[in-house]
């Protein structure tokens, strides 16, 4: 285990010991700066013109990028190796770095796709971020200015405390999301049996107020001062009596028929009703290219992505880019609904799916309560990332089969 073997600690002036940048690598647990980080320092440390971190956030998607430093956007939009790829089986079995200028007979080992991902992104040299064997990232390196020899010494020194403190970070996010999950399903719980009996205590005498406008209407001239304000007062009840209805369908939630879901074409569904406020609106709106089905309810998942895509449009009041990503592992499918939009604050990150959170005056807040119901029933999962000035994902998690394993 020489690998693991640290780095003294430097000194400062009056001779006290500082932490080293080993040590300092090992306090750091917030995935984005750790990753970030260290993609930049192997990139200036190696000389390299592209670097690239590749990822698999929750363990089963596929490694996509998550940081990168000097490579084409463009480049990076299709680059995804699953598990079983290729590429990836090589690197689990060997262990070591994939040096397609050492080695460029291993092209031919790699798929087609494969081959023409790397090349399109200039890659030269693929290695493995690994924890106590366990395949954690891929480094992706482009035009190496060091040779071979010092490169292959650096990293050894470098890249095992990296994948053990990526991976660290990333299991404590994935621990902080299902402790976030938990408390949100026994908040939406409890809000839930409160929101029921609100409803049926508030819709009786709505029902009785409604009968009563609508009885004393005909007495008011058509048109009158009178008129008008009655009927603005029947149109607020039933403004009253469609919250209602949205409370009960958070709390009494129809249960999921499953059949077999077309998302793609769903997801098309989705666009042509919204076509038209998105071109008044001036935002692009972009839709998977890639094929995947599921187990669900059309109708409830229907809901759920329309809900979202509204959202999305709210947030782009003067024009932006709505775009709708679709990611498909071995287990799940993921559903991205992606604005650039100005973003959420991380105080309110936590209270979105909440009932009645919202911050729109005309929202009811009970879009996302919704989706959160629905997807959960689906033995999904629903999560939101955002930062204010950065817009805003929300993904849907899917299993493949429409029941959780």
């Amino acid at each position: 285990m020489s690998w693991l073997r640290r780095r003294p600690a430097s000194r400062g002036q009056a001779g006290e010991r500082r932490p080293g940048p080993t040590t300092a690598l090992g306090l750091v647990t917030d995935l984005e700066p750790l990753a970030e980080g260290e993609v930049a320092r192997l990139r200036t440390a190696l000389s390299a013109r592209r670097a690239a971190l590749l990822l698999a956030e929750d363990g089963r998607e596929p490694f996509a990028p998550f940081c990168h430093r000097g490579c084409d956007e463009s480049a990076l939009a299709d680059l995804r190796f699953g598990r079983d790829s290729r590429l990836v089986k090589w690197l689990v079995v060997n262990e070591t770095a994939l040096d397609l200028l050492q080695a460029p007979q291993i092209r031919d080992y790699l798929t087609d796709t494969e081959s023409t991902l790397l090349r399109r992104l200039g890659v030269d040299v693929i290695h493995p971020v690994l924890s106590m064997n366990h395949l954690v990232g891929l480094l992706l390196l482009g035009e190496i200015r060091v040779s071979a020899s010092e490169r292959e010494h650096l990293l050894r020194d470098l890249l095992p405390l990296f994948g053990l403190a990526l991976h660290n970070a990333l299991l404590l996010r994935q621990g902080r999301q299902r402790v976030r999950g938990l408390y949100r399903a026994e908040r939406l719980a409890t809000l839930g049996e409160l929101a029921a009996g609100a409803a049926h205590e508030i819709r009786n005498p709505l029902t009785s107020i409604r009968s009563t406008i609508q009885y004393l209407r005909p007495d008011f001239e058509e048109g009158s001062e009178k008129a008008v304000l009655v009927d603005e007062l029947l149109g607020e009840v039933d403004r009253i009596n469609g919250i209602i209805a949205g409370l009960l369908s958070f709390a009494r939630p129809a249960q999921p028929h499953f059949e077999e879901v077309d998302v793609p074409a769903l997801l098309r569904q989705v666009g042509r009703l919204l076509d038209s406020a998105a071109r008044t609106q001036g935002v692009e709106f972009v839709l998977p290219e890639e094929e995947g089905r599921t187990r669900g309810d059309p109708d409830q998942l229907k809901q759920v992505f329309l809900n979202l895509c509204m959202n999305a449009l709210q947030a782009m009041p003067e024009g932006g880019r709505l775009s709708l990503g679709m990611v498909r592992s071995d287990h799940t499918l993921r559903v991205s609904v992606a604005d650039t939009g100005p973003g959420i604050p991380a105080e309110d990150l936590d209270l979105v799916f909440d009932p009645f959170f919202t911050t729109r005056e005309e929202g009811t807040g009970l879009g996302l309560a919704v989706c959160y119901g629905i997807v959960s029933r689906h033995e999904g999962q629903i999560d939101i990332e955002s930062r204010p000035g950065a817009g805003t994902t929300v993904h849907v998690r899917l299993p493949l089969d429409g029941r959780a394993r």
